[in-house]
């Protein structure tokens, strides 16, 4: 299938000498803004694809495309930039009142401010591009985008979801996270991977240590739902669950200690538990056998 270009920077030029009717070649008067190959330009009632444009030589002409006729222009005479009919065919269905393309077409780039594709009531609303990917953009700010890497979904404050490996094979896929507009990262874990069936070099967790909880309140700004730091919290520090669980401290992109993995802090409490019972027994054994 022929894929043609169309593109909004072409303004009306006109003919550099005339030609005739089996001419496969033209100059422009400008060729300023035109797609440099596969384009079509109307002279008069004819339309014509133009295989190459170097500057103001157009070179490897079809003539009379798209059912019209070839002609012989004049010097001087008007070439528009045109997408015809035949290229995309819109067909409207009276039952959905809805139009339907039977050939491919494309787009501008657009920008968050300027979609290519809008709503005539909110112009700047509407599909752009982003890299390697497509946005959507409301009242000129991006809001949601798809790309090769990564699912965004923004809002004021810079949010956005993204870099969820789905599952292919048992056990595989990632955590979907969340990284707020400070870079924190907040992960949404998978729980598919607890068979011991799908793990290798499987050892005992003990002789860690205990990490110590504590009590504390949040620095102003930190804490969406104590934005102040008004309220008391308990927990632990990432800095104290590095020292005796380091498997439990998720990084940031900066690969720096920023958070703390609850799921797996779980089990190095649950050792550090047995680890204390264990001495505790010891030491009944050892005080029964006085």
């Amino acid at each position: 299938m022929a894929v043609y270009k169309h593109v909004n920077t072409a303004d009306e030029t006109t003919l550099n000498g005339g030609i005739t009717d089996v001419a496969t070649s033209l100059t422009m008067t400008s060729g300023t803004g035109y797609p440099t190959s596969d384009f079509k330009i109307l002279i008069a009632t004819e339309a014509i694809t133009v295989g190459t444009r170097t500057g103001n030589s157009c070179t490897s002409l079809v003539r009379g495309d798209d059912g019209t006729t070839a002609a012989a222009h004049s010097d001087t005479d008007a070439i528009n930039h045109v997408v015809t009919a035949e290229d995309i065919e819109p067909k409207f269905d009276r039952a959905t009142s809805k139009y339907a393309f039977s050939a491919a077409f494309g787009i501008i780039d657009g920008t968050a401010g300027a979609p290519a594709v809008f709503l005539l009531s909110d112009i700047d609303t509407g599909l752009v591009d982003v890299v390697d990917g497509l946005g959507i953009s409301a009242g000129g700010t991006l809001r949601f985008a798809a790309t090769t890497s990564e699912i965004q979904a923004r809002g004021d404050n810079g949010a956005h979801f993204y870099d969820y490996a789905p599952a292919t094979t048992a056990g595989g896929g990632s955590d979907a996270r969340f990284v707020n507009a400070t870079g924190a990262i907040y992960s949404i874990q998978r729980d598919t991977t607890s068979s011991v069936t799908l793990k290798k070099l499987i050892s005992p967790l003990t002789g860690r240590g205990r990490v110590a909880p504590v009590r504390f309140r949040y620095k102003a700004g930190v804490a969406d739902d104590d934005p102040q730091g008004d309220m008391w919290q308990i927990g632990y520090t990432v800095e104290d669950v590095t020292t005796v669980h380091p498997e439990a401290i998720i990084k940031n992109a900066a690969d720096e200690s920023y958070d703390i993995h609850y799921k797996k802090l779980d089990a190095g409490i649950t050792a550090g538990i047995y680890d204390e019972l264990d001495a505790l027994e010891l030491r009944l054994v050892t005080l029964e056998g006085k």
